[in-house]
């Protein structure tokens, strides 16, 4: 992440950075990480900066678990079921208290400066699919999970957290019921968002690492190193570069052999 650089011209066109497909201005354009010399520059090394004008939403299958460990033979008689009695070991509460996304983050490592709403819904992972349509009622009698996976909060949403409760109101955060191409429940979040308060509460960003003063050198070479293993790998591995190896090898053979009966 401290060599992940946004700046112009790292992928864009220069047709593409002045507008957009509907012909306006994109914002998508502009450089997240500004260059500078002053205190708040990206480019100190101390410190880099991502403007949040607008509210941030982070989304995704974080793949977090709520066990370090895989799940032993018989552990699935104690996964998680639809008790309503929180009191229950197999109400899903108790296996939230082990996510391990929910420690990163009260740990400090991980998705910095972002909240989560509070976690009221089963484990969205990982689900026996070819069961899954007695998953999908209103009321399931039971959760048919998979035996060797341990049951977890997977697919998280994630908000700004400088954001008061007077800018943003949570309206709802929960799965949704389990569809057949998939091991997962999707996750919805629905708030209610005042544009005017959120933009008078913006503030910037300041990453709890520094960036790497050598991001540029660097990417350079690797892309370097990319290029090479690239056609490396073209050249070795597809039929049509085994075709142009074998090609400049039978001309290069040619050459040489011609060359050798006219110096004889």
């Amino acid at each position: 992440m401290s060599s992940l650089v946004f700046s112009s011209g790292t992928g864009l066109s220069e047709d593409h950075a002045k507008t957009g497909d509907s012909g306006g201005n994109i914002v998508e354009a502009e450089p997240l990480l500004q260059e500078g010399n002053g205190e708040n520059s990206a480019f100190n090394t101390s410190s880099s900066g991502i403007f949040n004008n607008y509210p941030l939403y982070f989304s995704g299958d974080l793949n977090y678990r709520a066990s370090d460990v895989s799940p032993k033979i018989d552990d699935h008689q104690q996964f998680p079921q639809p008790v309503t009695d929180s009191s229950k070991p197999q109400h899903y509460s108790h296996l939230l208290k082990r996510d391990q996304l929910s420690r990163e983050r009260n740990a400090g490592r991980t998705l910095h400066s972002l909240t989560e709403a509070p976690i009221e819904f089963p484990p969205t992972y990982k689900y026996d699919v070819d069961r899954y349509s007695k998953l999908t009622s209103e009321e399931p009698d039971t959760w048919y999970w998979a035996k060797h996976r341990q049951p977890s909060w997977c697919d998280r949403i994630l908000y700004s957290s400088y954001l008061s409760t007077s800018a943003v109101k949570m309206l709802s955060y929960s799965c949704m019921p389990l569809q057949p191409s998939s091991d997962h429940r999707p996750v919805g979040l629905a708030v209610q968002l005042d544009m005017q308060r959120a933009e008078s509460q913006s503030q910037d960003y300041k990453s709890p690492f520094s960036l790497n003063s050598q991001w540029k050198s660097q990417r350079s070479a690797a892309r370097k190193r990319e290029l090479v293993v690239g056609l490396g790998a073209y050249l070795g591995l597809t039929k049509e570069g085994r075709m142009i190896l074998i090609a400049t090898t039978i001309g290069v053979l040619g050459v040489w052999l011609v060359s050798r009966s006219l110096a004889l």
